[in-house]
């Protein structure tokens, strides 16, 4: 959810948690996460279901992406970097072996 104000994401999150328990369904606090994107800094928002304070982060994961209180995605690039450094030294050996030279080149360029 995103909202301009901790008032209007705390209302957000009452009609979710109103609209779930209407559902049979309970919102999970301990998975559940806020956080405060500003590029001059922070803030600390207290964000409430059902008494229950959820707990604020300064990053987190979002289907793959790492994403930061500062809006910016280093970290996510110096992961992805370190994911494709780590998926090419696993398949090195290939090139290694005794395979010509040609046919080398067109594997590091498949998997680069």
């Amino acid at each position: 959810m995103v909202a301009g104000t901790e008032m209007w994401l705390q209302r957000l999150m009452n009609k979710l948690n109103d609209t779930a328990k209407n559902l049979g369904i309970q919102i999970n606090v301990q998975k559940t996460k806020t956080m405060v994107v500003l590029w001059d800094g922070g803030c600390v928002v207290n964000i409430t279901v059902d008494g229950q304070r959820i707990e604020q982060v300064k990053s987190f994961k979002y289907f793959g992406s790492v994403i930061t209180k500062d809006g910016r995605n280093y970290r996510d690039v110096k992961v992805r970097t370190a994911i494709a450094k780590d998926a090419f030294n696993n398949r090195k050996e290939l090139l290694t072996k005794g395979l010509s030279r040609i046919l080398r080149k067109r594997m590091i360029g498949v998997l680069v």
